[in-house]
């Protein structure tokens, strides 16, 4: 078993890999239990990402992980339009789309200061629904995420870059796949 610290490195390192190369299936490490509902892998996310300093939005009826992480982290409670990361568990998948656009986008002067959104998925898969391409993507990468009815307000909202949101995705299998807001995103072939 990993102690915490070597388990935030490792997560940490799986986050800089999904983000170096958007659209690869990274898989996280076995995760411990925790209270609540989102996935064991989301709150380790989580806990590897946020401290004191920034806060978190999470879109849930359940609070019970939101204040798993706070205890964790002294993560700051923050309102959807002014979190600096903002978590929906898989049961609300379906307000993804109408809350995209009133997350922070940064400012021309400060794009950093967007928010990063976790979104959680039922299953991810190589299979060819969507196809990327950017940087981090040598040519095109695929990725099949189930429902995906956000996708179209996301590059709404990533068309005046450097604004726009960046977004990590986690299945209930560990497997995490970043999209950062210089990928674009096609429907397949």
């Amino acid at each position: 078993m990993l102690t915490e610290t070597h388990k935030n490195q490792k997560t940490f390192s799986n986050i800089m890999e999904a983000f170096s190369y958007p659209g690869r299936l990274v898989s996280l490490e076995p995760s411990q239990s925790y209270r609540g509902n989102l996935y064991p892998y989301t709150i380790d996310l989580a806990l590897c990402l946020l401290d004191g300093e920034v806060s978190l939005h999470v879109v849930d009826t359940d609070q019970v992980a939101l204040q798993e992480i706070q205890i964790r982290t002294n993560v700051k409670d923050g309102s959807l339009e002014d979190a600096d990361y903002v978590i929906f568990s898989l049961e609300k998948n379906d307000q993804v789309k109408d809350s995209l656009g009133r997350q922070k986008k940064g400012t021309l002067i400060n794009p950093q200061l967007s928010a990063t959104t976790i979104i959680e998925v039922e299953e991810l898969s190589k299979a060819k629904d969507l196809v990327l391409t950017g940087p981090g993507i040598k040519d095109q990468n695929y990725l099949s995420i189930g429902k995906a009815d956000w996708l179209d307000q996301r590059r709404l909202i990533n068309e005046d870059f450097p604004l726009g949101l960046d977004i990590l995705l986690v299945d209930k299998s560990g497997n995490l796949v970043a999209l950062p807001r210089t990928t674009e995103i096609r429907v397949g072939e």
